[in-house]
């Protein structure tokens, strides 16, 4: 297992990460890393590194949001009464607004400076070495700046361009153009990625990179990095169909109408999910109890090791986040993908929730080396059902939510007889969340602002105890504090 040590750098690289005992500088007087390869390599773990660090508070976030658990803690009543929607809106000067922000805009800004600095490279990278490097860069970027927005919504995301001036803030993007930008990244990176096919990348990846980490493209190619890059923006293209029908000027869907999202973002969502080698319905299989093993997937890697990041979920979450009851109740009986549900060792914390709180936890982050899901085939499928319903092709996505119950859960097709948007949207909030819950990248959130359902689907779960206030039906991080202020109070959107 690969070791990160941490190591902090002047010149603006908040963080460099070093692999087993080579540092990212080896003479600590220099005041920036060296231009030679290996140091670039490492720059760029520094830069994986702040995309994972936060992944255990945002799955705890999400989960929170989609009432599938919450963290039932004594120490803290703020992770029911914030995070779970429990009477007490976010606050922007607490953990529970300030975490899961700044990491992705280190990453981002690292990124940027690894770009910067690359045609300087001793020696010189080649055209289509550049050029990968480049596809790469922008995909990662692209992958943060989604997880940044996923996390505000509809309140907006600051984008700026390559090595904007750091004391100049951003505008705010309203969700619509935040999603336009970060689709025209992830195709400016695929374009980069398609200059040189040939086998290999520049810089290592971690293992969790396998399944796309032999050459760069193209992306139907298994193995290549593109296929990652067409995945993330099959994501985002669906996410940019619905934030145009829910930024200003767009129609939204309601629990009771379909709104309209905008069917030329959809194309292009289903276009890039079959344009990637990471789709495949005819890999689908049951999960395994434990750790993810799914092949066609991207994940982020985590090492009880020292120097190294332990999987942020087991150690800060396993014993004190139980599932709700009506998230268990939710699952068919018999369906497979219950393997990930257990019952840990230490039940204590379910006392603190009765008739609430189930006492079972998610099953897949049982250690420190546990991997978590940068994306996976399974949500690529239900992607594929979203995709469907969103174009009004209802057999469509009949078909792809039962290639998703029959293959991975074992469960009986659903009928294509009688179905509605509305039978479906419900049924595709369903298999969501017996397919994603527990996972990082907030699929079912997502899928309950689209569709407009908060009310609905964030539901009013303590049914059988004192709760502190209404239901907020919470599904957004506000802007923290320090970003209010350096705005001077101005954190409104650009939404033209």
């Amino acid at each position: 297992m690969k070791k990160y040590s941490l190591l902090a750098i002047m010149a603006g690289l908040v963080l460099g990460v070093g692999a087993c005992s080579t540092d990212p500088v080896s003479n600590l007087n220099q005041v920036k890393p060296g231009l030679d390869h290996t140091s670039f390599n490492e720059l760029f773990e520094g830069v994986l590194y702040y995309t994972r660090i936060n992944l255990g508070n945002q799955t705890i976030m999400f989960a929170s949001f989609s009432r599938d658990a919450i963290n039932f803690t004594t120490t803290d009543n703020e992770f029911v009464t914030m995070w779970g929607g429990d009477g007490t809106p976010i606050s922007s000067s607490r953990f529970y607004g300030t975490v899961n922000w700044t990491n992705w805009f280190t990453a981002i800004r690292q990124a940027q400076q690894i770009l910067d600095s690359l045609p300087q490279a001793v020696p010189a990278y080649s055209a289509g070495d550049m050029a990968k490097w480049k596809g790469v860069i922008y995909t990662i970027e692209a992958y943060a700046y989604m997880n940044a927005e996923m996390n505000k919504d509809t309140l907006g995301l600051p984008y700026n361009g390559p090595l904007g001036n750091v004391n100049t803030p951003a505008p705010i993007l309203c969700a619509r153009d935040a999603w336009k930008a970060i689709v025209g990244l992830l195709d400016s990176a695929e374009t980069q990625l398609n200059v040189d096919q040939s086998a290999g990348l520049p810089m290592p990846l971690p293992a969790g990179f396998s399944a796309v980490s032999a050459q760069a493209s193209p992306s139907t190619t298994p193995g290549s990095f593109a296929a990652f890059n067409r995945a993330l923006a099959a994501r985002a293209n669906l996410e940019l169909a619905y934030a145009i029908a829910r930024s200003p000027g767009g129609t939204p869907p309601t629990p009771t109408t379909t709104g309209s999202p905008d069917a030329a973002a959809l194309n292009r969502a289903d276009s890039a999910l079959h344009a990637s080698a990471l789709y495949s319905p005819g890999s689908l299989a049951p999960p395994l109890p434990g750790d993810f093993t799914e092949a066609l997937a991207v994940y982020q890697n985590f090492s009880g090791a020292s120097g190294d990041i332990a999987n942020p979920w087991q150690g800060a979450y396993q014993t004190t986040a139980y599932m709700l009851n009506e998230a268990i109740a939710d699952i068919e009986p018999g369906d497979k993908r219950l393997v990930k549900v257990i019952l840990p060792a230490d039940t204590a914390g379910t006392p603190y929730a009765p008739g609430v709180a189930a006492f079972n936890t998610f099953g897949m982050y049982q250690t420190p080396a546990s991997p978590m899901p940068m994306i996976r085939n399974e949500e690529l499928n239900l992607f594929e059902a979203q995709i469907r319903l969103g174009l009004n092709d209802l057999a469509g996505a009949v078909n792809a939510i039962n290639l998703v119950r029959v293959n991975v859960g074992g469960l009986a097709p659903i009928s294509a007889a009688g179905q509605t948007y509305f039978t479906l949207r419900n049924q595709i909030l369903h298999e969501l969340r017996a397919s994603t819950m527990g996972e990082p990248n907030g699929d079912r959130v997502a899928a309950i602002r689209d569709y407009g359902m908060p009310t609905v689907a964030d539901t009013t779960w303590d049914h059988d105890g004192p709760k502190q206030g209404p239901d907020l039906h919470t599904t957004v991080e506000p802007f923290p504090t320090t970003d209010i202020t350096t705005r001077n109070g101005n954190t409104s959107y650009v939404c033209p």
